[in-house]
């Protein structure tokens, strides 16, 4: 009996870590979102989606002007193990980063927000507001 006692103890263990992570990942993704947020004085917003029109699930970080009707501008594929939330990988221009904390996926979206490409992509938003006017 033991042998059972030790598999459910076991499996509960390994479930709450599991949680864990994945409102781990969850906070920390609300907190960068909502820094661009007020840093913009909310001319832009990110926010994770899910693409389901294909066989495979896809997740990317997007960006949108919420204070016009602006596009989403697709930032990055984000892509999290569907089951204990880490390890994930953030992709983008054919380069991966791999992260198993939170500190790792502040430094990797740190790195990608960076970027010029995804700064142009951040300004053209944020600047629609003043070229429609």
């Amino acid at each position: 009996m033991s042998k059972i006692l030790d598999a459910f103890n076991s499996g509960i263990t390994i479930a709450k870590q599991m949680e864990r992570n994945r409102c781990e990942i969850n906070e920390t993704l609300k907190d960068v979102f909502q820094q661009i947020l007020n840093a913009t004085d909310g001319r832009l917003q990110l926010s994770l989606y899910a693409d389901r029109s294909s066989v495979f699930k896809k997740e990317y970080i997007t960006a949108n002007n919420p204070l016009v009707d602006s596009p989403f501008k697709v930032i990055c594929e984000w892509l999290p193990d569907s089951q204990n939330g880490y390890p994930l990988k953030i992709t983008m221009e054919h380069e991966t980063w791999h992260c198993s904390t939170k500190e790792e996926i502040e430094d990797s979206l740190a790195d990608i927000f960076a970027r010029p490409s995804v700064a142009l992509r951040f300004l053209d938003l944020i600047n629609i507001e003043q070229t429609q006017a």
